[in-house]
């Protein structure tokens, strides 16, 4: 007898957006129910309190459990909603987002997170944005990247990266009871120092936007993960998607 696959859900980052996920959605959506979000840009916005959110929006579209897969900010929410939220979710991949970032790297990010909370906020936001980019971004990638930001009220966008940036993701990590693949692209995430049972994976050459710029190698890793969940999958060293 046949079992109706798992539900996914994709949440982008900050200045991310649904059509982002184009790639995916097609690919996936072959075979399950595919929901590709937008931020949350209301609310209440900590991380809790974002990951609350999309546990709400799975429960109301009577998804769970579910595959949640989360981009930059939108992978620390997922992270925080596997967490805290278990029951509703089958497994997690968290896509270059900022976990288990460097000692070195949150020390540099103190100072300009606390800015954040001054009117200096959105003119160190496009600048911390505009240094995620490589020569991977198309120049009218990065234009519409900026154009979103600029949308997000001053207020709301600093308050997500300051939460995103100040969660402990490592105590989150070590918490959790479900299948997480961790995709490191752009960001300096400490693979080698992810708890036993969380997997790691690495896509180069695509910047910080993998899934974008590199869906092919993306959409294997995802499907690689997802078909053998059971936990029978290689360790972080042996997962690599670079051709």
């Amino acid at each position: 007898m046949s079992t109706q696959p798992i539900s996914m859900v994709l949440f982008p980052g900050l200045a991310g957006h649904d059509l982002e996920f184009v790639a995916q959605t097609e690919y996936f959506g072959q075979r399950r129910r595919v929901l590709a979000l937008n931020p949350f840009l209301s609310g209440d916005l900590t991380v809790d309190g974002q990951s609350d959110q999309l546990a709400q929006l799975v429960v109301q579209q009577r998804l769970n459990p579910v595959v949640v897969v989360g981009h930059s900010h939108g992978g620390v929410v997922a992270l925080a909603m596997a967490a805290r939220h278990p029951d509703l979710v089958a497994s997690l991949v968290v896509l270059d987002a900022p976990v288990m970032l460097p000692a070195a790297a949150r020390a540099a990010l103190r100072v300009p997170l606390t800015a954040l909370r001054t009117p200096l906020a959105m003119p160190l936001l496009r600048k911390f944005f505009a240094a995620t980019f490589s020569d991977h971004d198309p120049l009218p990638f990065r234009a519409e990247v900026l154009r979103r930001l600029a949308a997000v009220p001053s207020a709301v966008a600093g308050a997500a990266v300051h939460g995103t940036f100040t969660y402990n993701t490592a105590a989150a990590l070590r918490s959790l009871a479900v299948p997480t693949l961790v995709v490191r692209a752009n960001i300096p995430i400490r693979m080698d120092r992810l708890p036993d049972r969380i997997d790691g994976a690495e896509v180069t050459g695509a910047g910080h936007w993998p899934h974008v710029h590199a869906p092919g190698r993306v959409n294997l890793l995802l499907e690689q993960f997802l078909s053998t969940r059971d936990g029978s999958f290689p360790r972080a060293s042996s997962w690599h998607a670079d051709r």
